[in-house]
């Protein structure tokens, strides 16, 4: 049996980076801040139509800095 596995990472493969007012690169740290990529959306029909797994990987450094929560993350 063959598995067809495809891992995405969630800040700025998945997701649209946001730009803090410092001027600074970060991840989105509520769903407000939260903007798929179109490009990605348009994406997962193909996926499905391979029938590939898709899973979400991510390193949050806010959630250990206390900038955001495990909750908060989408």
């Amino acid at each position: 049996m063959q598995f067809k596995n495809l891992l995405f990472d969630r800040d700025g493969v998945i997701n649209e980076v946001v730009i803090r007012e410092n001027g600074l690169i970060s991840s989105p740290r509520s769903a407000d801040e939260y903007n798929f990529k179109k490009d990605f959306l348009d994406f997962i029909p193909v996926l499905e139509k391979l029938n590939v797994n898709s899973f979400v990987v991510s390193n949050q450094p806010d959630i250990g800095r206390g900038l955001m929560t495990w909750e908060s993350l989408i």
